[in-house]
């Protein structure tokens, strides 16, 4: 990934990533491509690796691109809010993940309405324990 900024036009971006596929292309090693040049510190230092991903998890246009590719394909360059990227996929799976799916939803559901009992809480401790004074 690279970012646009006012030192970075997004041609600058994009070809940049270019030179960075055709690299690729010629043999040398993504991975390695993507620790020297990725602006995502997170998937920098793995190799550019993002580890497995769901269907609806990334960004439409990222995730269009990525479904497009066949295996060990990689990308023209793709822009999102994030940036510019270069995407390559290594392997595709596919699991009936319904139910371990509605645990997770379930699971974060319970985390979110545990945190507004808990906000709600704290505030109430808070009007209970605030000091006012009135003086006329």
């Amino acid at each position: 990934m690279i970012e646009t900024d006012v030192s970075v036009s997004p041609e600058q971006a994009r070809q940049k990533l270019l030179g960075l596929r055709d690299r690729i292309a010629v043999g040398e090693d993504f991975a390695e491509l993507a620790r020297a040049h990725s602006d995502d510190p997170g998937s920098a230092i793995q190799g550019g690796t993002l580890g497995w991903v769901s269907a609806g998890q990334m960004v439409e246009r990222f995730e269009m691109a990525m479904n497009s590719l066949d295996l060990n394909e990689v990308s023209e360059p793709v822009r999102t809010q994030f940036g510019w990227h270069l995407i390559e996929v290594l392997e595709t799976r596919e699991i009936d993940n319904t139910e371990e799916q509605l645990r997770r939803q379930a699971a974060s559901q319970i985390r979110e309405k545990k945190a507004d009992q808990e906000i709600e809480a704290w505030l109430q401790r808070m009007r209970d324990e605030a000091f006012i004074e009135i003086r006329i």
